[in-house]
């Protein structure tokens, strides 16, 4: 039942805002599907990996989701100001997701991996 709180983030961003409600947001969300179905595949991995890549991939995916749906909310600012909404936007994605993995020594790993690769993207 955890798994689903990020998950309700991006659907509040579709039903909240009224930008978002349109056909076109079908799209932005299409490949998000995609690669979810495609996550469902992973073989080889133990249990408890499996679900810290997953965990890690929906952090990123939804992170990158929810700032496209909110782009023309949060574009429109001085630069250094949209790129501080937008690593907000990731942390609370992360910190949602925290929620899921709970507070241990894979948590924080992955939370620095998940940091990095969002420092990077962001720059």
């Amino acid at each position: 039942m955890l798994g689903l709180i990020p998950w309700l983030l991006l659907v509040g961003a579709v039903v909240l805002f009224k930008e978002n409600r349109r056909g076109q947001v079908l799209w932005i969300l299409l490949p998000v599907v995609i690669v979810r179905l495609l996550l469902v595949q992973v073989r080889g991995l133990s249990p408890s990996e499996a679900s810290m890549f997953i965990s890690m991939i929906d952090c990123l995916l939804i992170g990158f989701v929810l700032n496209w749906l909110l782009a023309e909310r949060i574009g429109n600012r001085n630069r250094f100001v949209t790129w501080i909404l937008a690593l907000l936007i990731f942390v609370v994605v992360l910190g949602v997701n925290l929620v899921n993995l709970g507070l241990g020594t894979e948590a924080l790993q992955i939370s620095i991996l998940i940091g990095l690769i969002v420092g990077i993207l962001l720059e």
